[in-house]
């Protein structure tokens, strides 16, 4: 397959958790390469937090470097609230660049109870979040390519 060849790709990267998180981005990588996609063009932002990734996603759409923006991080839940608002505004974060953009921006962010869980969703039993979060942002870049062609043909 060759199908990301050329394209370039940003991972925005929490670095809490940072053995998970770099499960996360070997997945997304391994599907990247496994499409056809070049090394160079596979460019990583790291941030302290899932908190803090909307705001590079954000910067990275604005910068019109990229043909997809996949972000990747993990909140597990502890004793307090934190883990509810971080879930909440890293979500809505997400969401509202998402909306607005012109290119994919993938939640590839795991919210999960403790690091068991977590685990699952990094190749057990529940997939591997990494390497679905690359395939979800090459099936949307298909289809809003798909959705340009149409605006080019009236």
């Amino acid at each position: 397959m060759n199908e990301l060849k050329g394209k370039k790709i940003a991972l925005v990267v929490s670095k809490f958790y940072p053995d998970l998180s770099a499960q996360l981005v070997e997945g997304a990588t391994k599907k990247y390469m496994e499409f056809g996609g070049e090394a160079q063009n596979l460019k990583r932002f790291n941030v302290p937090g899932s908190f803090e990734i909307p705001q590079v996603a954000r910067k990275l759409v604005e910068s019109n470097q990229f043909q997809a923006i996949v972000c990747l991080g993990l909140v597990i839940r502890g004793e307090t609230a934190h883990f509810d608002y971080v879930c909440e505004n890293v979500t809505r974060g997400v969401g509202e660049i998402a909306r607005k953009a012109d290119i994919p921006v993938i939640f590839g962010v795991l919210t999960t109870n403790n690091r068991e869980q977590a685990q699952e969703r990094l190749g057990g039993l529940k997939g591997h979040k990494g390497e679905q979060s690359m395939e979800a942002a090459l099936e949307m870049m298909k289809t809003l390519g798909e959705i340009q062609g149409l605006r080019t043909k009236h």
